[in-house]
């Protein structure tokens, strides 16, 4: 058994991608301004009804929209299994609007960043996510599907 599972890591290793990863979504919302989806996707409460893999935020201001220089810390993942944790600081509070870790996922992944565009389309938002992060171990790239 110890051997398979350090052939397995030995593979992972060889496979392993160190170029940066970006993850586009996209939505509309219909009959929403994009001043209030930027408003709502700005407050951290409201991350884990949108972000599938978001399950908790922890910080002083997460009830109300960060500002550029806010914290915030996220939980994500699987917990009580696999428990993860960033802390994301806003650093452009309009449209886009900013939050970056450039520590990122200790071990795992650095320079991650979402940013997130409002375009209006008659009376629907259009939102753009672009996600992206540097992969510092398999596991992150592992991460890329899940994500998406």
């Amino acid at each position: 058994m110890r051997c398979a599972s350090s052939l397995l890591l030995l593979l992972l290793s060889l496979i392993h991608s160190t170029a940066a990863v970006r993850l586009v979504t996209t939505t509309t919302l219909p009959n929403v301004t994009p001043e209030r989806a930027l408003s709502y996707l700005a407050t951290p409460t409201n991350w884990p009804d949108i972000v599938l893999s978001s399950w908790s935020v922890r910080g002083d201001s997460v009830d109300i929209p960060l500002a550029v220089g806010n914290s915030v810390d996220e939980i994500f993942g699987l917990p009580p299994i696999l428990p993860l944790e960033v802390k994301w600081t806003c650093t452009a509070d309009g449209n886009p609007l900013i939050f970056n870790a450039p520590e990122g996922l200790a071990g795992i992944a650095e320079n991650c960043c979402m940013e997130f565009t409002a375009t209006p389309d008659g009376s629907s938002t259009n939102i753009e996510l672009v996600m992206s992060y540097d992969p510092v171990s398999p596991l992150a790239d592992i991460a890329s599907p899940i994500l998406a």
